[in-house]
């Protein structure tokens, strides 16, 4: 989901030049697993404790793991991915926008059997688009609140 995100930056940044941005990302969230996520879209370094991703076309957006609730409730829109973020950005009172990428099955990220079962050679991601089409058909609302 990194990458779609940071094109997403990219495009507001090209509407909005003196917008700012941050990754606030899940503490849980290793370094190599940002790096496999980035792939060749950009490159993930350090200056001091500071982490940022940098991308190809040289937007740099600082990394945020500590204090992430304080960074959402300074921020004036954050952009997520459904999950229980998005109850806790809700409590915080920070408008959002929840991104959800069903035209590319994927990048969304699922969780228990059903993560496991899309991760099979060759059958997983045949699985993981059928689940996505159905699931999308049916439901409406994909974030909390």
């Amino acid at each position: 989901m990194l990458p779609l995100f940071l094109k997403t930056v990219r495009m507001i940044k090209k509407i909005a030049p003196e917008t700012h941005f941050l990754c606030i990302l899940s503490p849980y969230l290793t370094d190599d697993t940002i790096k496999r996520s980035l792939k060749d879209k950009g490159m993930l370094y350090s200056k001091g404790d500071d982490k940022f991703i940098q991308t190809k076309e040289g937007l740099t957006v600082p990394i945020v793991r500590e204090n992430r609730f304080e960074a959402i409730k300074a921020s004036t829109l954050v952009l997520t991915i459904p999950g229980t973020n998005t109850a806790e950005i809700a409590a915080i009172g920070t408008p959002m926008i929840s991104i959800f990428p069903l035209n590319r099955p994927e990048g969304i990220p699922l969780e228990g059997a059903l993560d496991w079962l899309c991760r099979v050679p060759f059958l997983g991601m045949m699985i993981k688009k059928l689940a996505v089409g159905l699931i999308s058909r049916r439901v409406k609302f994909f974030a909390l609140p």
